[in-house]
């Protein structure tokens, strides 16, 4: 049994000996027991899952010395953190009934602009030629009009494919 379904049936046993503790007092000692085991088991899983880490993390570490890798991680942290101002603005509307900050949802998309300019900086794209290529990648995906059909069942290749660049790179506005 994979460890996966060993945690499935651990959560399962525990419900189990909860409702047995309900109507019998004497459950103390075998339920010692069966968590002693079933930690066992976490740390079973943890140590599973620690071996597909990296042992090193010095090319890694060579990479972020990369003047450009350094400003597309600021582009990608950045745009994360603008699209969770944004889901966080949408929550305390929906599940609090706060009303929408219009204000501040025209702000962080104009952050997110603004991260998504420095992205095309750093690949150097005009910012025309990303939209011309998404429009093209779209049109791919969906020769007439959106459909679930081809939202589920997407050719990425053949999407890449109508997305590549038209024209060369472009020269960077950062001193690179």
């Amino acid at each position: 049994m994979s460890l996966h379904l060993e945690l499935l049936q651990c959560e399962r046993e525990l419900e189990a000996a909860r409702q047995r503790a309900l109507s019998d007092e004497r459950w103390t000692l075998g339920y010692r027991d069966w968590m002693m085991e079933r930690r066992i088991i976490m740390e079973e899983f943890v140590k599973a899952a620690l071996r597909t880490e990296p042992q090193s993390y010095e090319a890694a570490m060579q990479r972020l010395q990369e003047l450009r890798t350094i400003r597309l991680l600021h582009v990608a942290m950045g745009m994360v953190t603008e699209a969770a101002e944004i889901m966080d603005q949408l929550k305390k509307h929906i599940i609090y009934g706060k009303a929408l900050d219009e204000q501040r949802l025209v702000s962080d998309l104009g952050d997110s602009s603004w991260y998504e300019r420095v992205g095309c900086d750093v690949l150097r794209v005009a910012l025309s030629e990303m939209i011309e290529r998404n429009v093209r990648e779209l049109q791919a995906r969906f020769p007439e009009k959106f459909t679930e059909h081809h939202a589920l069942n997407r050719d990425e290749e053949k999407e890449m494919e109508a997305a590549k660049m038209s024209k060369g790179p472009e020269p960077s506005f950062y001193n690179e």
